[in-house]
């Protein structure tokens, strides 16, 4: 196993402790309260992946601070799942950065979406074929990791938990709506991935919040995957307004796409008022037409003017059946509506 002496002046994040053994567990946290240094986010298929662990060295010397994590799930830290930086002499609990290989764009397969990282610090030859053995100095550090697949998150504004004015279900802790990206099924011209929804006041955020490697189709303007449809422009009382979505759909099915309009305000896509009827989209099909509820006469009132639209496309019906949750395939899109 990984082992270190313990030395002033070395060490990852704020405490290190000593053991007789390794302290193995399915968590990754026997090791108590000194797995404090390094901040592992839910790492993405296909992204790019940098560590910056907290770190210490008043040494005298130079340190050498090398980061692991196990993509092919194999129980094993290999050389090529390894990120190296040299830690200077005088580093007082300061982030320093780890440059790791791309996530493989299979890791969430081959892991089943859980694995293992580890990181080690020591002044000695410590190399990325190194994962394992004693060294006279410095720490070791386990943590478990998820892998998810590319998933496509909405951008409405998420301004805390529950629902309210401004305050729609799109984040991961309100089971934002997501979809696992595939290359054959998107609504506009492209479609990209988040680790999380955009939020924000325009509804924007996924189009100039992130940019990502990972994008199905070619877009129109780079990084703006909300791109199937122009936004409408209602008015109190209007019967059934139609919107025409494009859509591409080579998956060799019919695929289901339904939409919301917050009439009302609220934070909610309501599905008795506020909701489509389900609209199929065929194989081969690039644009697709639905009928938005009637406008309440009361609309421009109740929301002040704005409010939000949602809409979702999925191979699986069942899943655009709610504004929120998780689906297997295709795009969510949020658009500010006046």
């Amino acid at each position: 196993g990984a082992e270190h002496t313990i030395v002033a002046g070395l060490q990852i994040g704020a405490t290190i402790d000593a053991e007789a053994d390794g302290q193995p567990n399915a968590a990754a946290n026997g090791d108590g309260a000194d797995e404090d240094g390094v901040t592992i986010p839910t790492l993405v298929d296909g992204d790019a992946l940098t560590l910056n662990p907290i770190v210490t060295n008043t040494t005298g010397g130079a340190a050498n601070l090398v980061c692991w994590v196990d993509y092919n799930g194999n129980g094993t830290f290999e050389l090529s799942e390894s990120g190296t930086a040299s830690v200077p002499n005088g580093t007082n609990a300061a982030p320093i950065a780890v440059v790791m290989p791309v996530i493989p764009s299979t890791a969430s397969t081959n892991t089943s979406g859980s694995t293992y990282a580890r990181c080690r610090l020591t002044t000695g030859a410590l190399t990325g074929s190194t994962p394992t053995g004693l060294f006279a100095d410095g720490e070791v550090e386990d943590y478990a990791v998820s892998i998810i697949p590319l998933q496509d998150w909405g951008d409405a504004p998420d301004s805390g938990a529950g629902n309210g004015v401004g305050d729609y279900s799109t984040l991961i802790t309100d089971n934002g709506p997501h979809h696992i990206l595939t290359a054959d099924l998107f609504m506009g011209a492209c479609v990209d991935d988040e680790a999380n929804g955009q939020q924000n006041v325009a509804a924007d955020g996924d189009d100039t919040g992130v940019a990502s490697a990972n994008t199905n189709g070619t877009c129109a303007t780079a990084n703006d995957d909300e791109d199937s449809l122009v936004a409408p422009l209602l008015s109190d009382g209007q019967i059934a307004p139609t919107l025409d979505v494009a859509v591409h759909n080579t998956t060799g099915v019919d695929a289901s796409l339904a939409c919301w309009l917050d009439y009302n305000g609220d934070g909610v896509f309501d599905n008795a008022t506020e909701r489509t009827t389900t609209v199929t989209v065929a194989n081969g099909a690039t644009t697709a037409t639905v009928n938005l509820p009637d406008v309440p006469v009361t609309a421009s009132t109740d929301t002040s003017g704005t409010s939000y639209m949602r809409c979702r496309l999925a191979t699986i019906a069942t899943e655009v059946d709610n504004s929120t949750g998780a689906a297997a395939s295709g795009e969510v899109e949020d658009y500010q509506i006046t």
